[in-house]
């Protein structure tokens, strides 16, 4: 924030320039009360019965004072001017004080029911129970430990399948009694020859109604020597309601022992 040092001696030159400049640094520090919205109740405005108590809310970022009284439905900003005579005599409406209150002048629409109250602890209160209600959600439908098939949906967090799939090595030939399950297939004619190659990821019912959705794989190392398995490139090249299909490509001719994590979200 800009400030003004009133320490320096030798007459101060207080002018109109200086207040102006005072004036737009006291504006500047009611900003954060943007945070609470566009209706905000900062402090006090307590309902009693039929009743509001006096307090301080914020209107279009604008921190003003609220003087209680009946509830009504519409809340005005109420201005009225005080005169300043001036040096050369002239009396002008200068000194301008606003609050808010109960009314309605047929302009402002602030609506009474439209004031939100916002604290710092009740905004650490709604992150953390959101915080907890994903996790709840993630640990309900993402567990991949728990369950390895692909029956869980999660509609609501756009979620639509999951899984985990062993694959072992690619391209030239599976480790020893290395067996695809049986949700993997080689695809028909989907060996592209040399190292790369083409599986078809099969999900078990229910289908999927759309083939409009996001697939996010991960390789996931399953052997002891993280030099050979992380040679592989894995890209997603085919969407279908009963599955999807990735290639690989190994960037060396080693045996690789990987397995594949993949998540589908609806698009």
């Amino acid at each position: 924030m800009n400030t003004i040092d009133f320490t320096q001696t030798g007459g101060f030159p207080l002018d109109q320039n200086v207040l102006g400049f005072m004036q737009a640094q006291s504006q500047l520090a009611q900003q954060p009360a943007n945070f609470g919205g566009r209706l905000c109740i900062i402090s006090g405005c307590e309902v009693t019965g039929a009743s509001v108590t006096t307090g301080f809310v914020a209107i279009n970022g604008e921190v003003l004072p609220f003087n209680g009284g009946t509830i009504s439905p519409k809340v005005i900003i109420v201005e009225t001017a005080t005169v300043l005579m001036y040096e050369d005599g002239s009396a002008k409406p200068v000194q301008k004080t606003r609050y808010a209150a109960f009314g309605d002048d047929g302009v402002q629409n602030n609506l009474w029911a439209n004031f939100t109250r916002h604290t710092l602890q009740s905004l650490y209160a709604q992150i953390q129970d959101a915080v907890t209600a994903l996790n709840t959600a993630l640990s309900a439908g993402l567990d991949l430990k728990s369950e390895v098939g692909h029956t869980h949906t999660l509609p609501s967090l756009g979620f639509l399948k999951r899984g985990l799939e062993y694959i072992g090595d690619t391209g030239g030939g599976r480790l020893p009694g290395i067996i695809l399950s049986p949700n993997v297939s080689v695809w028909s004619g989907g060996t592209f020859g040399g190292p790369d190659e083409e599986l078809f990821i099969r999900f078990t019912g229910p289908y999927l109604t759309t083939t409009n959705y996001l697939v996010f794989v991960t390789l996931l190392s399953q052997g002891s020597d993280f030099n050979q398995d992380n040679d592989v490139i894995v890209m997603v090249r085919q969407r279908r309601v009963d599955g999807f299909t990735i290639t690989l490509r190994e960037m060396g001719q080693v045996a690789q022992n990987l397995s594949l994590m993949y998540l589908i979200v609806q698009a």
